[in-house]
């Protein structure tokens, strides 16, 4: 329910942001000319591949231990398991508490779910494809 709920959000907004006939109004006409400046803001300062590079960084830097199985010092894993439960999200407790499922429907759950993510976005793409 919540990723359906940011898809149509995100459609929503996409449409909003197309319409050139709303950039006139005085409600909704600013917010998408800041987004539009926003836009070419990053766009000028290359911030896609900058955030593609952090979020690598993180991936690494989050399995370091685990993966080379050495015992890294207190001061680099405090920030790095800081970061890790700031950003990692368990979304089978989001719909049913973590006691109501078994570990291995949650396992299930966790793994499919981007998939389910970019197939919910494939067909918001698709629908506003459609609506146009």
């Amino acid at each position: 329910a919540l990723a359906i709920g940011i898809c149509v959000v995100c459609g929503l907004a996409w449409a909003a942001f197309k319409m050139e006939s709303w950039r006139k109004k005085p409600c909704i006409g600013p917010l998408l000319r800041l987004a539009d400046r926003a836009v070419t803001f990053s766009a000028a300062i290359s911030l896609i591949p900058k955030l593609k590079i952090l979020l690598g960084f993180y991936q690494i830097c989050i399995v370091l231990s685990t993966t080379y199985s050495v015992r890294l010092p207190e001061r680099y894993t405090s920030w790095t398991d800081k970061v890790n439960e700031a950003v990692s999200i368990d979304w089978s407790g989001f719909f049913l508490p973590t006691q109501c499922l078994p570990y291995w429907s949650r396992l299930v759950a966790v793994s499919i779910s981007p998939v389910g993510v970019i197939a919910l976005l494939l067909l918001a793409g698709v629908g506003l494809r459609l609506h146009q």
